[in-house]
């Protein structure tokens, strides 16, 4: 692991760099296998789905074998391609003040998964390009990876809203 001491002087000196603690490790740790499992899940009824005809075991030990490489190969990536979200102090705190944009990163990357293979299945052909399922799956592995729950506002962060008077 990366020490703090270790990192450039002007980094350290505004707090631009966090380093990787062991807290960091585990938490990128656990995120890679509770999101693992569930893009394994996603991809696993994605493959079936797929499908064009179903033959038994085999479709389920070649469904189980794609949602693996899928799975492990994409978070992989998208820890990855994410890391400075974890590292660099001000990205993080900027990620972990937003999290609902993962909430909805899931949301709109599962349903864009499903209508792709659902639009690609059948017996009319491809109706969507093999890009737009590539586009898709990225985005909810991304928001997987780095998935936060976004929090609670505190009180004192309510926004009140304009006060337009009496309608009339």
């Amino acid at each position: 692991m990366t020490s703090p001491r270790r990192a450039p002087a002007d980094l350290r000196k505004r707090g631009g760099f966090r380093g990787a603690d062991d807290s960091t490790a585990s938490l990128i740790l656990g995120q890679f296998f509770v999101g693992g499992f569930f893009l394994f899940i996603v991809a696993f009824f994605l493959a079936l789905g797929a499908a064009e005809e179903y033959d038994g075991a085999t479709s389920f030990v070649g469904a189980s074998i794609i949602a693996v490489v899928l799975s492990v190969v994409s978070m992989i990536t998208a820890l990855v391609i994410g890391l400075p979200l974890r590292l660099v102090s001000a990205l993080r705190a900027r990620w972990l003040a937003h999290g609902e944009i993962t909430v909805v990163g899931v949301v709109v990357g599962l349903g864009a998964c499903i209508v792709s293979v659902v639009l690609a299945g059948g017996s009319g052909g491809a109706a969507l390009p093999w890009w737009a399922f590539v586009v898709a799956w990225s985005v909810l592995t991304f928001s997987v990876a780095h998935f936060v729950w976004p929090g609670r506002r505190p009180q004192g962060d309510r926004r009140e809203q304009p006060n337009n008077g009496p309608a009339a």
